[in-house]
């Protein structure tokens, strides 16, 4: 599934509190790709988007010994912070990221060079 498509945000949910109830711990692939989910899932609650990727974030803090944020997760709470301005726990998470290793140095635009538009024509 997609990560913008809806059911990827059930899937992703669901996903996650299965790995939790069993005890299962994500890795880090796992933390990024539902993080992703919650920053593209616009169709949600936004209430339920921030809530999910607080459990998400709070289970990558509970791990924090074991697990690392990346730059991954950093771009995908950076995101969550854009599209969610009022709430203040992306920007808790974002910071709580960059003093834990997470570089925002690597986090890449979300408008590549290869795609910049000139006189509103794109580039060929």
């Amino acid at each position: 599934a997609k990560s913008k498509d809806p059911a990827s945000w059930e899937l992703a949910v669901a996903l996650f509190r299965d790995m939790s109830r069993k005890a299962i711990q994500p890795d880090e692939f796992t933390f990024a790709s539902i993080l992703n989910v919650c920053a593209n899932a616009r169709h949600e609650d936004p209430t339920n988007v921030l809530d999910m990727a607080e459990e998400v974030v709070g289970e990558m803090r509970r791990l924090s010994h074991k697990i690392k944020p990346n730059h991954f997760h950093l771009s995908f709470c950076q995101r969550l912070q854009q599209g969610h301005p009022s709430d203040e726990r992306p920007r808790e998470w974002v910071t709580w990221m960059i003093h834990n290793g997470a570089d925002p140095g690597k986090v890449k635009s979300k408008n590549p060079r290869g795609k910049q538009l000139r006189n509103n024509k794109k580039v060929k």
